[in-house]
């Protein structure tokens, strides 16, 4: 286990100084004076002359950061190391020490001679050396841990067990696999990349456990620890000007219980991030930033039926897998029986590219639910909504004592009407309600608008 960063610090110099020469190599005195005086200077300074590989490496595993900031706080902190370390700082010793440690001195001596340059240096070097080298090795390593050559008859006996136990259908766990087989690709066609929703309207059917666990062990953990690759979808979308996405720093992100009341505004936005594989950042104060790649695998849960999500009825980027209530399972069988589901899952782009164009169905429900909007809308005339209400406002609880609604309230919920009324009357206020004049609008708007010829 390598030490960490303060514990280095505390490294006698002698030790520190037989850390980066050759194993074997005798250190006399004269060799002594070719170093600084702080251990934690002398291994740096020698991986800062090797590349910026070996910098981020140093930084990895000895600082052990858990995000861009705690990189720039190393970098301030060895700049003011380097300029005040004892050998280094005066001009005769100085004079002794090899060309690198030099070298190393003067580069960073120049951050102190004017106000703010180690802050902005140190804060650009972080976020450099983050998005660039740390999270990209790191990803590298847990990639070793949940890929292997695919074996058909070990996927299909624990496919046959999932299926048991939860109840899937044959294209549920086909997407399942296709999901967990995509995640493990670097160079996939983002054409090709989908998102999971993983649903149930029941309560303990293990629709978020096994979502955990899937998002887990794609990130390479081997336990259930998916708290830091949880997210929202606000965040994702980036849909603050400073939001940075958990997408691009982990392979597969578990959105809970996501999404919007209302889709209709940000769909368009939401099936076009699904198949990015980079984003912007922008950091405040500071100019854009690019990161290498954003690894869009998101796995969504939710209460609601997919069709309130899916706005498109071809959409084939989001597959909806339904959780009945499974099999009664401990928590450790359960975590093997996933891992090992997961660790199984390795088609290549080849077989993802035909499962997609051949397995992966559009969702039949999207189609099927703007067929009820269209009817709700036929049955919500003028006069309908006026009869009622006298007044100038109306609810959705007034709309749902409407006959025809209200005698097929185990087809049509409220969320299904409510998309409808919003066709017709735009988003309702602060209080849930929704104005009759803006009816008239909506109207105005379409009857202005220049007709098709029928020829």
């Amino acid at each position: 286990m390598t030490m960490t960063y303060d514990e280095l610090k505390e490294v006698d110099r002698l030790d520190a100084v037989r850390m980066v020469l050759p194993d074997g190599t005798a250190v006399t005195d004269r060799t002594l004076n070719f170093f600084p005086y702080y251990s934690d200077i002398i291994v740096f300074g020698n991986e800062y002359c090797e590349s910026n590989e070996g910098i981020a490496k140093f930084i990895d595993e000895y600082v052990c950061p858990e995000n861009e900031k705690d990189v720039t706080a190393f970098f301030q902190e060895i700049a003011r190391r380097i300029v005040s370390d004892p050998i280094l700082d005066d001009v005769d010793t100085r004079k002794n020490t090899h060309v690198n440690y030099r070298l190393l001195r003067d580069q960073h001596y120049s951050l102190f001679k004017k106000p703010d340059a180690l802050s902005e240096w140190s804060e650009m070097r972080g976020i450099y050396f983050w998005h660039e080298y740390i999270i990209q090795s790191r990803r590298q390593e847990q990639f070793k841990k949940i890929v292997k050559k695919q074996d058909d008859d070990e996927l299909f006996k624990i496919s046959y067990k999932v299926k048991k136990v939860y109840g899937f259908s044959e294209r549920e766990i086909t997407y399942l696999q296709y999901f967990c087989s995509q995640a493990k690709l670097d160079d996939l066609d983002s054409s090709l990349n989908v998102s999971l929703y993983n649903w149930s309207k029941k309560k303990f059917t293990g629709k978020s456990t096994v979502s955990e666990y899937i998002c887990s062990f794609l990130n390479g953990e081997t336990t259930k620890n998916a708290d830091k690759y949880k997210s929202d979808l606000a965040t994702e979308m980036q849909m603050g000007r400073f939001d940075i996405p958990v997408a691009t720093t982990s392979r597969c992100t578990m959105l809970d219980e996501a999404g919007f009341k209302d889709m209709s505004k940000t769909y368009s936005k939401l099936k076009t991030v699904i198949t990015s594989n980079t984003c912007n950042i922008e950091y405040k104060y500071k100019s854009s930033k690019r990161p290498k790649r954003c690894y869009r695998n998101y796995i969504w849960t939710s209460n609601d039926d997919p069709i309130y999500l899916i706005k498109d009825e071809d959409e084939r980027r989001i597959l909806a897998v339904h959780f009945a209530k499974p099999e009664k399972m401990s928590f450790a069988e359960l975590e093997k029986l996933w891992y090992k589901f997961v660790l199984e899952c390795n088609f290549d782009e080849k077989r993802l590219s035909e499962i997609y164009e051949n397995v992966i169905e559009p969702n039949p429900q999207a189609g099927e639910s703007k067929l009820i909007i269209e009817e709700l809308k036929d049955i919500l005339t003028k006069d309908r909504i006026n009869g009622i209400t006298s007044g100038s406002y109306f609810s959705i609880s007034n709309v749902m004592t409407i006959p025809e609604i209200a005698q097929q309230k185990a087809d049509i919920n409220r969320k299904i009407v409510k998309e409808a009324v919003m066709q017709l009357y735009g988003l309702p206020d602060a209080s849930q309600r929704f104005y009759k004049i803006n009816r008239l609008i909506i109207e105005s708007e379409n009857y202005d608008e220049k007709q098709e010829l029928p020829f």
